[in-house]
């Protein structure tokens, strides 16, 4: 069977969505093993010189040094035995949004993310309030940029991103943060934390300050 350019190209998106899927899911199983220096290992471009990582509100690590110090970091605080008594944290991610660049060297891919968790958190909104197990729901998106290499898609930069973390029988609008990401102290972030918060003041618009982006490109234009 002889297949065109066009056929071929499209063969090969077909080829490159289905990989970058199965990304996803091998990252959701190291992470529910608790296997962030895998995901490190697996996952990231090491070393290429624009990786990054920015997760939830610990800041932007920029570069193959700060990024596999940071995820040191990660990894032994997920191995840490003593923090998981009674730990949840399902990752639930869904409605998958990928576009490739122009040149097919790159891909951006965005999931939305709602899931279930326990941690020791702050049921009430006053920070200063003592954590204790709660139940709670973490919203937000997950947004990789990956690139291709020699031995398939990588990461390039992992951001994902908190819209609330709300304690289980309140909800989102009566608590929207329950629980942050506690700072990681191997090295000073190289750009200072995002926030995302959901706010029931807020108006919500596609272009304002308070909107549900970030949004991929449509044109490839990256």
């Amino acid at each position: 069977m002889n297949l065109d350019n066009k056929e071929l190209a499209r063969f090969q998106k077909t080829a490159d969505i289905g990989e970058i899927t199965m990304m996803l899911g091998r990252y959701v199983t190291l992470m529910d093993e608790l296997d962030a220096k895998s995901v490190y290992e697996e996952l990231f471009a090491k070393d290429h010189p624009e990786v990054s990582v920015e997760y939830d509100t610990c800041g932007t690590y920029e570069g193959p040094e700060h990024v596999k110090a940071f995820m040191e970091d990660f990894a032994a605080r997920l191995q840490d035995w003593r923090t998981k008594r009674g730990w949840l944290d399902f990752h639930d991610l869904a409605t998958p949004q990928i576009v490739f660049s122009k040149d097919g060297s790159r891909a951006r891919a965005m999931w939305s993310m709602i899931s279930p968790k326990a941690k020791q958190a702050t049921p009430e909104p006053e920070w200063s309030a003592e954590r204790t197990l709660t139940a709670f729901w973490q919203g937000g998106k997950m947004l990789w940029e990956l690139i291709r290499t020699d031995e398939g898609w990588k990461i390039l930069h992992f951001h994902q991103l908190t819209y609330f973390t709300t304690e289980y029988h309140k909800g989102w609008v009566t608590q929207q943060e329950c629980y942050r990401e506690a700072p990681f102290w191997a090295l000073k972030p190289d750009r200072k934390p995002r926030f995302y918060v959901y706010h029931p003041d807020q108006v919500y618009v596609k272009d304002g300050l308070y909107n549900w982006g970030p949004y991929l490109p449509e044109d490839g234009s990256f």
